[in-house]
């Protein structure tokens, strides 16, 4: 779902003074992120060296030995965390599906109706209605099919897993 710094152009014609609002913005957020990935492995290593318990929401169990209260909060910013990274996915990629549907050269590559844009913010309105529901669809995929897809690339285009995807719907 990361799509990194290079996602930020796709929405530069939408930030005022980009130049400028991107420099402050990628420093800013640099430390930010420093910031809150440090402190927490810190809090960790005061709790605890072993590195059996260091995993997948350890964060979070760390927190609560600290404070139950702290281990809460660690959880909801994780989600709150995901949350972001979803929608700033979802600005990146919307524009990516609305160009495919502007006639370049005078030749679509998606239906036109999919570049019907919101007139007061000029969002994508049908691209990311397009792209969330195919999230929503994929939610319903077990996990580990989703590793073993991605981590086999070669499959996407097989007939198996058209008929795989078929299936985990019904």
């Amino acid at each position: 779902m990361h799509t990194g710094w290079d996602g930020l152009s796709t929405v530069a014609g939408e930030v005022k003074n980009p130049r400028r609002t991107y420099i402050g913005g990628i420093i800013g957020a640099n430390l930010l992120i420093a910031g809150c990935n440090l402190i927490p492995v810190i809090a960790g290593l005061t709790i605890s060296l072993d590195d059996e318990s260091w995993e997948a929401g350890g964060y979070s169990g760390f927190g609560g030995q600290v404070e139950q209260w702290l281990g809460y909060w660690i959880m909801a910013a994780s989600m709150s965390s995901v949350a972001g990274l979803y929608n700033a996915n979802l600005c990146e990629s919307s524009r990516a599906v609305w160009a495919m549907s502007q006639p370049e050269g005078g030749k679509r590559m998606l239906p036109e109706c999919i570049g019907f844009t919101w007139k007061k913010t000029g969002a994508p309105v049908s691209a990311v209605v397009i792209l969330g529901t195919f999230a929503m669809l994929l939610m319903r995929l077990d996990f580990t099919f989703m590793q073993q897809v991605r981590s086999h690339e070669e499959a996407a285009f097989s007939h198996e897993f058209a008929r795989d995807i078929f299936f985990c719907f019904w």
